[in-house]
């Protein structure tokens, strides 16, 4: 090494020696490590089908561990924390089944031609992932703006949300498997960069954020990947291609035109727009979504005696859907023998048309001529017979378009009565709701509100189980003739609630409170009643209440940072449960069962979805550190 390089290494060691060594309070940076350990006994009966005649009911104890660390520095010299960090790791595990909680992505399994199922894996450790990790900087620092108003950037895994979390949550979650938008639910924040400051003098501040959900154009090998063979019209470029990804766009402000200790109005007005191509419905890359939400949030609050939270949003935009042939090969059981067959060509065996199998005239004559037309009967010459063939009735899905339209409204609102240290609490939303949009392969709107990310519990009034737990089935609206698919997410629903929050003042010092909420929820979209001999829909509607949730949530401190708690809720199913008991839903356990399973079992009804009333429960310790 040279002199000037040995000195140049030296110098630098000795400044980073010098700043470590000195003493913290001479150091322009801190540093804060914590975190925190939560273990809880989760129980509960008829929570998914409200089904006693089923084994619907669970009990495991859960460990949720988080670590944090974080740093600022910059204070002394700019005024203010010119750079901050964090960092935040998380593991949640079911006691005695660890890898619950860490199973990889499922892939599909190809064996030559066939598909043959889909394949992941799961570990067995209690591993950590990290779930926070950004930076922060402001611009005032790396510019030199001499002002008090802080602007700055921050990019990682970070949390942003617009209004409550409706529109858009801060961590990937609450996907919608029949919409070309973000399909998984992962738990940790999203990747982005977000630019935001205050204006104080103008009582005004603002975000600009773009998150990226999706990037499938990482590698030369992803966007060479042949995952468009199966669109009709990319026969000759069947490779993915670039441009792939999921990307969300938002922008916020935030205007206070009153802003003092007797009253505080703040209104957020906000746009999101995700653009999410590249997405699988039917198969790999064969739809794209382009959603845009407006929307506006506003709190008013009046010394903390009173106040009103109120947010309403719109969606706007489509999610289109390719031109797609839907034949596949399947390996299938003949006799001794595994034998290739087509998904969506039959071929006539004398007495019936059948699955067709695989040959190589049959094979050939697809290369010449794909007879891409439903219900096309052809003939091909195969072992030198002549042999009839005909295309299924969907196996070519149209290319269409569902234009979005859903709108969702609510409100809350508290009263405190500080001589009895109550809050008494009450709250009402709309959400809108609509039929399967994929029923009818064709152009249309679509009303319901599809929100991006949210997991919303409720603001004052709190719901332990339609919007906490979220396990009860929730079919779709569904047409005569058509089977039910579910979405329990954010939509669909007409509510109103009340609560009250009690807080000792005996127990003041141990943070004592006790609230307690009761909740009544109709289906906004109207649905028709069920058959339930067979779980099929009638044409006589459905009635629209849906049912009554009662909660209770209760927490104390008895000592510092180690927090006892308690949330506990039922459901009690309403008239539109009795209307659609025994709807053949495609998970339930019915359809689960082997046909010999089933013959001494009684009506399939009496084994899907029911009307019995559900319980939650869950008992918590976290101790944070």
């Amino acid at each position: 090494m040279s002199i000037s390089k040995s000195l140049f290494v030296a110098a630098g060691l000795i400044g980073l020696c010098t700043q470590v060594s000195a003493p913290r309070d001479e150091r322009d940076f801190t540093r804060e490590q914590g975190g925190m350990i939560k273990q809880e006994y989760i129980y509960q009966e008829q929570p998914r089908f409200l089904n006693k005649l089923i084994p619907d009911q669970y009990s495991y104890f859960k460990t949720t561990v988080e670590l944090k660390d974080s740093f600022k520095a910059g204070k002394k010299q700019f005024g203010h924390d010119a750079l901050e960090g964090v960092i935040v790791l998380r593991h949640k595990s079911v006691m005695g089944a660890a890898g619950k909680t860490n199973i990889t992505d499922s892939q599909s399994i190809k064996l030559g031609n066939a598909l043959v199922g889909e394949h992941s894996h799961n570990s067995s450790k209690p591993l950590l992932w990290i779930k926070e990790a950004w930076f922060k900087a402001t611009l005032n620092s790396i510019f030199g703006l001499q002002s008090n108003d802080i602007h700055f950037f921050k990019i990682g895994m970070l949390g942003f949300q617009l209004g409550r979390g409706i529109a858009l949550g801060s961590e990937y979650g609450s996907p919608k498997d029949f919409l070309a938008t973000y399909g998984q639910s992962n738990d940790f924040n999203i990747p982005g960069i977000l630019l935001a400051g205050d204006v104080e003098s103008k009582g005004f501040s603002y975000a600009a954020y773009v998150g990226f959900l999706e990037n499938k154009g990482s590698t030369p090998k992803e966007t060479l990947s042949v995952l468009k063979a199966n669109q009709i019209g990319r026969e000759s470029a069947p490779w993915a291609g670039t441009d792939n990804n999921n990307t969300v766009y938002a922008l916020a402000a935030t205007l206070k035109p009153i802003d003092s200790e007797n009253l505080a109005i703040a209104l957020t007005p906000y746009i999101m727009y995700n653009r999410a191509k590249g997405q699988t419905f039917d198969r790999q890359l064969d739809s794209e979504s382009h959603l845009k939400t407006l929307g506006a949030h506003v709190v008013v609050q009046q010394n903390k005696a009173w106040g009103i939270d109120c947010e309403a949003a719109v969606n706007m935009g489509d999610t289109s859907f390719q031109k797609i042939d839907r034949n596949d090969v399947t390996d299938s059981q003949v006799g001794k023998n595994l034998v290739g067959t087509y998904t969506h060509i039959q071929q006539w065996n004398g007495s019936a048309y059948v699955a067709a199998e695989q040959s190589t005239e049959l094979k050939t004559a697809l290369a010449a001529n794909r007879h891409l037309v439903n219900d096309e009967v052809f003939h091909v010459t195969v072992d030198g017979v002549d042999t009839t063939f005909k295309s299924a009735s969907n196996r070519v899905r149209p290319a269409y378009t569902n234009t979005y339209a859903g709108f969702m409204g609510v409100v809350d609102g508290f009263y405190r009565l500080n001589t009895l240290n109550l809050v008494l609490s009450g709250a009402l939303g709309y959400v809108s709701g609509d039929a399967d949009p994929n029923a009818v392969e064709a152009n249309k709107t679509y009303k319901g509100f599809v929100a991006m990310h949210e997991f919303y519990t409720g603001k004052y009034v709190k719901s332990a189980f339609m919007f906490d737990s979220r396990s009860v089935k929730r079919p779709l609206s569904f047409q005569r003739g058509d089977t039910a698919l579910e979405d329990s997410s954010f939509t669909d629903l007409i509510f109103g609630g009340y609560g009250a929050t009690w807080c000792p003042e005996s127990q003041k010092s141990k943070k004592l409170s006790f609230n307690t909420n009761g909740l009544f929820f109709w289906k906004e979209f109207p649905s028709y009643k069920v058959d339930a001999s067979s779980g099929l829909p009638t044409s006589e509607p459905a009635r629209s209440f849906m049912g009554t949730e009662l909660n209770l949530i209760s927490s104390i401190e008895p000592i510092p940072h180690l927090t006892f708690s308690l949330k506990m809720g039922m459901f009690l199913p309403g008239e539109y449960y009795q209307d659609i008991k025994g709807v053949a839903l495609p998970g339930d356990l019915f359809r689960q069962l082997a046909a010999a399973d089933t013959q001494n079992l009684g009506p399939a009804s009496s084994y899907r979805l029911g009307t019995d009333t559900a319980f939650v429960a869950t008992v918590a310790a976290t101790c944070q550190f």
